[in-house]
């Protein structure tokens, strides 16, 4: 009995960890970590003169942008992959870090009017060349050539990056001009959000729906974008102006709804609106459409985390995590996610690992520091929403309220009444609408001694 108890489950085991043909099981994620995904860094300038680096930049953010709209295909955010600039480090330490299993790199040389691009394309877990093609071409427009290169280069290796059933087709409009402001105002929405961000963004869709009025995909960017300025900025004339959008996209000439993107952008404004069965439904469509879309498992987390269901909210946000490690957006969701259940320990230490892809993250600042002030250290609490003050200033007004108000309690809490009643003054710069602000500047300066301002 004891041989046959220690045969069965010797049995299981190995099914378990080698699956029933033999071969190893994967775990969540870790099929598209070892196929799926990329970071492309900053292509090398090779000029005789330095100050063409904004052209190899350039040549960089086109194809990283390109390879982004790819998909079924994760790619890590330039901000984390042009954090690698300065560093020699091999590819795959580098693949390691951002948790990607390719890697594009090149080099840009520009001889007055001859450019020679060389691109590479290189496997993380061996450090071994897949791909290599040198691009040679005279340059009469700047922004023709490096979208040129851009295809070309997505062209050759995305079929080395999916697998055949997961190249889908192209673009839903035939318009380069507007495809290329839909590019730039996706890519402006994967950096962290800041007020110049959400403007830029929003003017970048606005002009590929000028220049094609049945792109469905620049209907949903601005929506995405209109919504981010709702969520970021406080102003509830954003989420009106979302609404319209969305509602142009479900009634706008030529063509059915489709699209993951579409889709997203409904459950997304759904969610905001407090219907939370309908924005799963959409959000959950999406995710049939694209199964391993890194945005549709944040959304469906913060929705059900908004709609009360836990267990859900968690699954979903970790397996986020799990299928994006570059990306700072996954990192931030699960640590807010964490604070909203009061598992602030655990908070801390992603937004811990947050910043340490993202030094500079306002959101990864002000997040860490309410994980603290809960934990009872309010002097590392302190800290970080004054360091958080400072990078915001000038470019993020909406965190901004949301750093005045957190040091506005801080200091009410801790009986500093009078500094108290500054910063919720402050904070009533950004955030008037909330009617919350208001009541804190009263109790401010009614703990402060002065009712008659109460």
């Amino acid at each position: 009995m004891i041989l046959i108890l220690i045969v069965t489950v010797g049995y299981l085991y190995f099914e378990r960890l080698y699956g029933k043909d033999g071969t190893a099981a994967r775990q969540p994620g870790e099929q598209l970590l070892a196929s799926h995904s990329i970071a492309v860094l900053p292509f090398a300038n090779m000029s005789a003169d330095q100050k063409n680096i904004y052209f190899s930049d350039g040549v960089s953010e086109e194809l990283l942008d390109a390879l982004a709209n790819v998909p079924g295909l994760q790619v890590a955010s330039r901000t984390s992959s042009f954090y690698f600039r300065d560093y020699n480090e091999g590819a795959v330490e580098i693949g390691r870090k951002l948790g990607v299993a390719t890697l594009l790199e090149g080099s840009v040389r520009k001889d007055g009017n001859n450019v020679r691009i060389t691109a590479q394309l290189i496997d993380t877990s061996s450090g071994y060349h897949l791909w290599s093609k040198t691009y040679d071409a005279e340059l009469e427009d700047i922004f023709a050539l490096q979208d040129d290169n851009a295809r070309q280069v997505v062209r050759a290796i995305t079929p080395m990056l999916l697998d055949e059933s997961m190249v889908m087709a192209g673009p839903t409009t035939s318009n380069s001009r507007a495809y290329n402001e839909y590019l730039v105002g996706r890519a402006l929405l994967r950096e962290p959000l800041s007020d110049r961000v959400l403007d830029e963004a929003r003017k970048r869709f606005e002009l590929a729906i000028e220049l094609d009025e049945s792109y469905s995909e620049a209907y949903a960017g601005l929506c995405d974008a209109l919504l981010a300025s709702y969520q970021h900025r406080h102003r509830p004339q954003a989420f009106v102006e979302a609404q319209q959008v969305c509602n142009k996209a479900l009634t706008r000439p030529g063509k059915d709804i489709s699209g993951w993107d579409v889709q997203i952008a409904l459950g997304v404004l759904h969610r905001e609106a407090g219907e939370y069965d309908i924005s799963i439904d959409w959000l959950l469509l999406a995710q049939d459409y694209q199964p391993e879309l890194v945005r549709t498992y944040i959304e469906l987390g913060r929705t059900y985390s908004a709609a009360g269901d836990i267990e859900q909210a968690r699954s979903y946000l970790e397996r986020a995590l799990a299928l994006d490690r570059s990306h700072w957006s996954s990192y931030l969701a699960l640590a807010n996610f964490y604070t909203q259940v009061e598992k602030y320990a655990s908070a801390v230490g992603v937004y811990d690992q947050l910043l340490a892809i993202l030094p500079d993250s306002v959101s990864a600042l002000i997040g860490k520091g309410s994980a603290l002030y809960m934990l009872g250290d309010n002097e590392g609490a302190e800290t970080l929403w004054l360091q958080a003050k400072e990078k915001a200033k000038g470019r993020n007004s909406g965190s901004l309220g949301e750093i005045h108000t957190n040091l506005g309690l801080l200091y009410y809490y801790r009986g500093d009444y009078e500094l108290a009643v500054v910063m919720h003054e402050l904070a009533a710069r950004t955030l008037g609408n909330d009617h919350r602000v208001w009541g804190r500047i009263a109790e401010s300066y009614r703990a402060a001694g002065n009712p008659e301002l109460e």
